[in-house]
């Protein structure tokens, strides 16, 4: 559901997005050394 809710507002604000998904990178490299399959960066992100 948020993924859906970032691809409109990536689509209204390009320069926040491409700060997001560069930020989503390093968080999904940080959680995915201690957290299998990446699932606690999407946890974390929806929670966000």
């Amino acid at each position: 559901m948020s993924y859906c809710l970032w691809r409109v507002i990536a689509s209204l604000v390009p320069d926040m997005s491409k700060n997001f998904r560069e930020a989503h990178r390093e968080l999904v490299r940080y959680t995915q050394g201690g957290v299998p399959h990446g699932i606690g960066s999407h946890c974390l992100l929806n929670r966000a």
